[in-house]
């Protein structure tokens, strides 16, 4: 059951208590979008919540919210680990010096899988103290469009990114900000030498783009006076073009093995790890395979998924886990046929995604490198 309050000219503490109201044990989602809440108001929203057990999305874009609010939200989230989703977009958040720390700290204890807050005007040194902190364990998408992120805010994406902090990321948005052609090379560098989880990263820059996305030249730009800014665009071309779809195709290709290998290895492990002695008896010259040894059973029970290499080992073990229990029989949806490219991973995710997800076999672990 959801609260939909989007655009209801809700007002500070009174706002808040209509939302209230209309809350119940059963609220998965308030969806408070659009209205005058500020900072009083989503405190008092907070407040009142209290052990709002089923509560997974909580909407507060464009509500006036600064960061009072925005401390009161995570603080909640910190609290309470059913809450996965957070939107305060389009709001006055800047994150000033003494709130990005205690917001830093809530996060990073919170189980958000999703942060949204683009088109807030962040603080230059907020960012960097954002990336440099920023270890939240199931955080999978951080939106950061328009938000005043600039080139001295690389290096620590760059570094957060090469990181096992940036493990559960798999969508970053730092879109329509100011970072230059070098910064977005240093970002784009990191992605492909060290994170293959990553399958959406937008960094695309303010300027003025054609239609097929290309970045053009203002109008009163020349050329031959200025050669240097023809080849900072054709730099940025090139990353935004051509390195970074590249980069990011091959994280696509990377998790649809992953998931693909998961869904195909559970049923042979589920026959192997549930089969009684005298199985094979009844067939004549039947291989004697639950006569071998667990471990050799196991090993062929991988490779029947026919890309063993794509799972991690810890990924495999929990794959096994999942096979070996009897309550999952029947909870796993079918796989889809074998092949690559989009229409593959497409066809993958809709089926396997939120199974995949839960297992956590939905991402290039890198345990194992790629060819």
């Amino acid at each position: 059951m959801n609260v939909e309050v989007e655009y209801s000219d809700l007002e500070g503490v009174d706002g808040a208590e209509e939302i209230l109201a209309a809350v119940t044990p059963a609220s998965g989602s308030i969806l408070a979008a659009y209205n005058q809440l500020g900072d009083d108001g989503v405190g008092a929203l907070i407040a009142g919540l209290g052990d709002a057990a089923k509560l997974a999305r909580l909407d507060l874009t464009d509500n006036e919210v600064g960061d009072r609010g925005l401390l009161a939200a995570l603080a909640y989230a910190a609290g309470h680990s059913a809450l996965r989703h957070l939107s305060l977009a389009f709001n006055a958040i800047h994150l000033d010096e003494a709130t990005t720390a205690p917001a830093l700290a809530a996060l990073n204890a919170s189980h958000l899988e999703s942060l949204t807050l683009f088109s807030n005007h962040l603080e230059p040194a907020a960012v960097n103290d954002l990336f440099d902190g920023l270890a939240a364990p199931r955080l999978a998408t951080l939106a950061l469009s328009r938000c005043n992120v600039g080139d001295s805010a690389a290096g620590s994406i760059a570094e957060f990114l090469a990181s096992p902090r940036s493990a559960a990321l798999s969508s970053l948005d730092l879109s329509n900000n100011w970072l230059s052609a070098l910064a977005v090379k240093d970002i784009v560098d990191a992605v492909e030498a060290h994170h293959y989880g990553v399958v959406h990263l937008a960094l695309a820059s303010h300027g003025l783009r054609g239609a097929r996305g290309c970045i053009l030249f203002k109008p009163d730009f020349d050329p031959k006076a200025d050669v240097a800014g023809v080849g900072v665009h054709i730099e940025m071309g090139h990353q935004l073009h051509e390195r970074l779809p590249a980069v990011l195709a091959r994280n696509r290709e990377l998790r649809r093995r992953v998931m693909a290998a998961a869904a195909r290895a559970v049923a042979p492990a589920r026959i192997l790890l549930h089969a009684e002695a005298g199985d094979e008896a009844s067939k004549a010259g039947a291989f004697p395979l639950t006569r071998l040894p667990p471990e050799l059973q196991l090993v062929i029970a991988r490779h029947a998924s026919g890309d063993a290499g794509a799972l991690s080992e810890a990924q495999w073990a929990r794959v096994v886990r999942y096979a070996g229990d009897r309550r999952t029989l029947g909870a796993m949806p079918a796989c889809p046929a074998t092949g690559g490219g989009a229409d593959a991973d497409a066809r993958i995710g809709l089926a396997l995604g939120g199974w995949c997800d839960a297992l956590g076999v939905a991402r290039w672990e890198g345990e194992l490198r790629p060819s």
